[in-house]
C-alpha cells in the first residue's frame, strides 16, 4: 500500500480517470506506483501495488485512489478503482514522461499542441513555469 500524506487538498480519483490517450490531471500516484514496482532500488520491485491512497493531515481523512479488493472497508468513499482499471493512468504517465524525456534530451521546450491554456491556468506550478519564455511556439 502506498500512502501520500498531504497537508492541503488531495487529488480525486477523477484526476486519474482519463483514457490512456488523454493526459491525466495528476501524476503523483502513477509515479509512485511506477517507482515502487519498477525501480531497481525498490524493495517492492516486481510486485503489484494494489492500494494507493492520499492521506490528508489537516482533515484527518484519506482518499483511496487504487483499491484492489474489499479487505479494507471505506464506508461511503467512492470513485476508487482496481489496479487493472488504473492501467490507463499508468499508460498516460509513461507516455507523458517519455515525451518529457525526449524534450529534455533535444532541448525542445515548446508547449505541447494538445495542452489547453486552461490547464496552465489551474496548474500549481504556473508561477515558476517557463511558459512565457521557453514554451511558446517557435
Amino acid at each position: 500500500m502506498l500512502i501520500d500524506y498531504k497537508s492541503g487538498d488531495t487529488p480525486t480519483p477523477a484526476s486519474y480517470s482519463h483514457s490512456a490517450e488523454e493526459q491525466n490531471e495528476d501524476f503523483q500516484i502513477p509515479a509512485y506506483v511506477f517507482l515502487a514496482e519498477e525501480s531497481p532500488e525498490s524493495r517492492y520491485r516486481g510486485q503489484r501495488i494494489g492500494f494507493a491512497w492520499f492521506g490528508s493531515i489537516r482533515k484527518a481523512d484519506y482518499r483511496p485512489i487504487i483499491n484492489d479488493n474489499d479487505d479494507i472497508p471505506h464506508g461511503a468513499k467512492r470513485g476508487m478503482v482496481t489496479r487493472d482499471d488504473f492501467a490507463p493512468a499508468m499508460e498516460s504517465f509513461r507516455r507523458m514522461t517519455g515525451q518529457f524525456a525526449r524534450a529534455v534530451a533535444s532541448g525542445d521546450f515548446t508547449r505541447p499542441e494538445n495542452l489547453p491554456r486552461e490547464t496552465c491556468q489551474k496548474c500549481d506550478f504556473r508561477m515558476i513555469c517557463r511558459y512565457t519564455y521557453a514554451v511558446r511556439p517557435r
